[in-house]
């Protein structure tokens, strides 16, 4: 490890918007449905990453997903919550 040098050093810029609203969900632990705190693009991916479900909504409904822990992808953050 060579000392500390003098020098400058620049990253990339770019550009981020934050969303208005930090939009929030429950239950965490659910058997039918999540619900979203505002309409917002999701996406639900298993625990090896695989999409399950997306769209754009506050009511997401969990039919046809398998007992076990999924993953909701929402405003660039990844969310756990466990379907019964």
């Amino acid at each position: 490890f060579d000392s500390f040098d003098q020098n400058t050093y620049y990253s990339i810029e770019f550009l981020y918007t934050a969303a208005d609203t930090y939009v929030t969900f429950y239950p965490h632990i659910a058997s039918s449905q999540l619900v979203l705190s505002d309409s917002t693009p999701y996406v639900i991916t298993d625990f090896y990453g695989k999409v399950m479900k997306q769209g754009v909504g506050r009511d997401i409904l969990l039919l046809g997903l398998k007992p076990g822990k999924y993953f909701l992808n929402i405003q660039n953050r990844k969310e756990q919550f466990i379907k019964r």
